[in-house]
C-alpha cells in the first residue's frame, strides 16, 4: 500500500493537487480484495468462542488457541484489531506448528504486523510445499497469478473506471504508459497481452462532449472487446462505455454485439453489430449510440 501512495504523490505533483480525493477513487477502482482473510479462514477451522477464554487458552500455550487468537487480532471481528499481535502470536509457535508457519508466510507476504517480505514468504511456502502442504503449493500459485493482469480485467474493469478519474487526471484516458505505471504500483507487472497491440484515439465530438476510442488486442475469449469507447457529456453528466464485443447468444452461437455500459458496467443498450468489424465502422456507430437515451436504472429501494 505504501508503494501506491508514493506513486500517487509523484503523479499528482505533476498533474493536480487533489491527492486525497483521488487516492480514495483509485482504491475504489481496483477493489483491493480481502482474500487474505479467506486464506486464514481456510487454514484455521475457527469456531465461535468466547474471546476471554480464547486469550486464557492461548496464554496457557494452547497452539490452536494461539492460531485462532492470531486470526482474531488480524480480522478484528471479536477483538480490537492489532496486526502486530497477530504476527507475534503466529511467529511464537512457527518453529513447531505447520499452520503457524503458513500464517507467518501469509503475514510476510501481505505485510501484516511486519514489513512486506515476498521472498521470505516464498522461502517458507516452498519448504512447506516440499513437505506436502497443499495450501502452501496453492498459495505459491496464487502469488504468481496475482502478479498477472489479464486482458479481460483491462477491458471490463480498468478502462470503464477511467471515467471516474477524468476530472483529476485527464491524461490517464489516453496514456497507456500511465496505465502500466498504475498497475505496477499494485504489483501487476505481468500481463497476458501485449501493450503494443493497444492504441488510443480521441474523437472529435460536439460541445461539452468527449470520446476516447481504444483498439484492444485480439482475444479468443468470449466475451472480449475488439474496440471500446469512453463517452462523456459534461453538460448532462452522461458517461458511457460503448464496446464492440464478442458474445454468445442464447443458443451459444458467437456473434458481435454493440453494447453500451455505464461506469458500473451495467449493460444499458445491447444490439447486434452489423457490418465489417473495423475501427471506422465502430466509431461511426458509437457516435450514433451517444444520441440514444440511456434507460434509467430502477432503484432497488422499496
Amino acid at each position: 500500500m505504501q508503494i501506491l501512495f508514493v506513486f500517487l504523490q509523484n503523479k499528482m505533483k505533476k498533474d493536480m493537487k487533489h491527492l486525497k480525493f483521488f487516492s480514495v477513487a483509485i482504491l475504489a477502482l481496483f477493489f483491493v480484495t480481502n482474500l487474505f482473510v479467506q486464506d486464514i479462514d481456510e487454514e484455521i477451522e475457527e469456531e465461535t468462542v468466547d474471546i476471554d477464554s480464547l486469550i486464557m487458552e492461548a496464554n496457557n500455550g494452547n497452539e490452536q488457541a494461539i492460531l485462532e487468537l492470531s486470526s482474531e487480532y488480524y480480522s478484528g471481528k471479536n477483538i480490537e484489531e492489532d496486526e502486530d499481535k497477530a504476527f507475534e502470536l503466529a511467529a511464537s509457535i512457527a518453529d513447531k506448528n505447520e499452520k503457524a508457519r503458513m500464517l507467518v508466510a501469509y503475514y510476510l507476504y501481505y505485510g501484516v504486523g511486519t514489513a512486506p517480505d515476498e521472498e521470505g514468504a516464498k522461502i517458507m511456502l516452498r519448504q512447506l510445499s516440499k513437505e506436502g502442504n497443499e495450501s502452501a503449493t496453492a498459495f505459491l500459485e496464487k502469488i504468481e497469478a496475482d502478479k498477472t493482469y489479464t486482458l479481460n480485467s483491462l477491458e471490463y474493469t480498468f478502462i470503464p473506471n477511467l471515467i471516474k478519474f477524468s476530472t483529476f487526471m485527464p491524461n490517464l484516458l489516453t496514456e497507456t504508459d500511465s496505465w502500466q505505471e498504475l498497475l505496477s504500483a499494485f504489483g501487476k507487472d505481468k500481463f497476458d497481452f501485449s501493450w503494443e497491440n493497444i492504441s488510443t484515439e480521441e474523437v472529435k465530438m460536439g460541445k461539452d462532449q468527449h470520446m476516447y476510442v481504444y483498439t484492444l488486442p485480439a482475444s479468443d475469449e468470449v466475451p472480449s472487446i475488439l474496440f471500446g469507447a469512453i463517452y462523456m457529456n459534461d453538460k448532462n453528466n452522461d458517461n458511457r462505455y460503448i464496446v464492440l464485443e464478442k458474445a454468445y447468444n442464447g443458443s451459444g452461437v458467437e456473434y458481435l454485439a454493440l453494447r453500451t455500459y455505464n461506469d458500473e458496467m451495467d449493460c444499458l443498450i445491447d444490439e447486434v453489430f452489423k457490418g465489417a468489424a473495423t475501427k471506422a465502422n465502430f466509431i461511426k456507430l458509437a457516435k450514433k449510440e451517444t444520441k440514444k437515451p440511456v434507460p434509467i436504472k430502477e432503484s432497488s429501494d422499496e
